[in-house]
């Protein structure tokens, strides 16, 4: 089930990164590959990712992507930490 899991979610990342899935496609990268970049990729950074895909191993694209990954936890949560501090609450009575 894991797997079938996997190929869905590939499958449907793939549907918004037409880069990484004509390079699949057209057999230029491997499907290993993909799914590690599909887990980190976005329209913005996806040409970039498939310069990555093309020039590493696919272990060397999965450690990427673990560490992307592990980069952008740290900053939502940086963010949310950020948000927390500036929330503030006003308070009136009314009359």
């Amino acid at each position: 089930m894991g797997a079938a899991r996997e190929k869905v979610r590939v499958a449907k990342a793939l549907s918004a990164l037409p880069h990484l899935g004509g390079a699949l496609q057209r057999g230029e990268i491997s499907y290993a590959k993909v799914r590690a970049l599909t887990r980190v990729a976005t329209s913005d950074n996806e040409v970039r990712l498939l310069e990555l895909a093309y020039h590493a191993t696919a272990q060397q694209v999965e450690c990427v992507a673990r560490a992307w990954r592990r980069c952008d936890r740290l900053e939502e949560a940086r963010e949310t930490q950020r948000q927390g501090l500036t929330r503030s609450v006003t308070a009136y009575v009314d009359g």
